[in-house]
C-alpha cells in the first residue's frame, strides 16, 4: 500500500479486515470501496468514520458498484433522467 495513491477494496463485505478504508486513510491514501460497504451497523459506522477522517486529511472515501446495468434497466434510468430534466 505504500506506493499507492488510491486503495481499491473490492472484496466481500462480510470478511474480516473490511475496514481497509480506515487503514488507507490513516496511511494518507484515497479509498474506493465496492458496495455493499458493510453487513451491519457497526461496519457502516466504521466506513463513515473513515470518511470523516479522510475529510480532515483532504482525502476521499468513495463508494461504487462495478456491475453494469442490464440494457433494459439502463433505458429505464435514462428515461427517468430525461423526465426529471424536462420537469425543471
Amino acid at each position: 500500500m505504500a506506493a499507492a495513491d488510491v486503495v481499491l477494496c473490492a472484496d466481500a463485505a462480510g470478511i474480516p479486515g473490511r475496514n481497509i478504508s480506515k487503514k488507507a486513510v490513516r496511511q494518507g491514501k484515497h479509498a474506493f470501496i465496492e458496495k455493499p460497504v458493510a453487513t451491519d451497523a457497526n461496519g457502516v459506522r466504521r466506513v463513515l468514520a473513515a470518511g470523516e477522517e479522510a475529510k480532515k486529511k483532504n482525502l476521499n472515501v468513495c463508494v461504487g458498484l462495478q456491475r453494469p446495468l442490464p440494457a433494459e434497466l439502463h433505458r429505464d434510468h435514462q428515461s427517468a433522467f430525461k423526465m426529471a430534466r424536462s420537469a425543471t
